[in-house]
C-alpha cells in the first residue's frame, strides 16, 4: 500500500534533490528516507530512481510518479479542507436553528431562517 507520508517524501526529494535534505526537512534519518523510497518502488512495482555511487536521482518513471503524487496529495488536501468546511457549516446551521427556536421576535426569526437557508445552500454546493 502506498503511504501519503512517503509520497510527500518523494515530492520533497524531487524538489530538494537529495535524501539527506529530505531527511532534514522531515526531521527523520536518511536511512528512513531511503527505506521509504525503496518501499515506494516496491509499491509501484518499478524502479523510480537511477542509483550511482553516493548519488540517487529520479528516472523518467520516477518523475511521472512525482507528478501523480503531487496531484494525489493536492486532492487529499482538498478532501480534508472540504470535509472540515462541511462540518463547520453543519455546526453553524445547528447553532442558528437552536437560536431561532429561542427567538421571540418574528423579524429576527425570519432573518435567522434566511441565514440558515444561505448556509444550507453553501453546504449543498460542497
Amino acid at each position: 500500500m502506498i503511504d501519503l507520508y512517503e509520497l510527500r517524501q518523494l515530492t520533497a526529494f524531487a524538489d530538494l534533490g537529495t535524501l539527506s535534505k529530505v531527511a532534514e526537512e522531515f526531521h527523520i534519518s536518511t536511512p528512513s528516507v531511503t527505506r521509504s523510497m525503496q518501499h515506494l518502488e516496491d509499491a509501484f512495482g518499478v524502479p523510480l530512481f537511477i542509483r550511482g555511487k553516493n548519488r540517487i536521482e529520479l528516472n523518467d518513471t520516477g518523475n511521472t510518479a512525482v507528478e501523480y503524487a503531487r496531484k494525489l496529495l493536492a486532492e487529499v488536501e482538498q478532501a480534508v479542507a472540504q470535509a472540515q468546511e462541511k462540518e463547520k457549516l453543519q455546526r453553524q446551521i445547528a447553532q442558528l436553528k437552536a437560536k431561532m427556536k429561542k427567538e421571540k421576535n418574528l423579524g429576527k426569526q425570519m432573518e435567522l431562517r434566511r441565514e440558515i437557508r444561505r448556509l444550507d445552500e453553501s453546504y449543498i454546493e460542497l
